[in-house]
């Protein structure tokens, strides 16, 4: 039954933040990994392959912006959701394989649906 799960991979350096969006996800059925650092991130993307990948956008090393550019040069590009407390990123991400942008603080509620129409389509 594990296995019918959807993964998720969460980068997020806040650790409240990381644990709280964790635990929801979970709660709503899904497989969840996390990292606070983006290069541990890149680890994660490249070694269990999400179906979808929740990033803050500034973290440690690398940011969620350039995740979504290296995700870019993937055979099989993974969806983003990119959040963050800035507004001003919408036009980067517009060119990417980011599936929405997500203002902080998050509403679960828009966020749970989100994934949900994500990896159910």
């Amino acid at each position: 039954m594990m296995s019918d799960k959807k993964k998720i991979l969460i980068i997020e350096d806040d650790d409240s933040s990381r644990e709280s969006l964790v635990s929801f996800l979970e709660e709503c059925g899904y497989n969840v990994i996390s990292t606070g650092d983006g290069f541990r991130g890149l680890e994660l993307m490249k070694k269990d392959t999400p179906d979808l990948i929740i990033t803050d956008n500034r973290l440690p090393n690398i940011d969620g912006i350039e995740l979504a550019c290296i995700n870019e040069s993937f055979t099989k590009k993974i969806p983003f959701i990119i959040t963050s407390a800035y507004d001003n990123l919408k036009d980067i991400i517009s060119k990417l394989n980011v599936i929405s942008f997500l203002e902080k603080p998050i509403d679960i509620i828009l966020l749970r649906d989100l994934v949900d129409k994500t990896l159910f389509r």
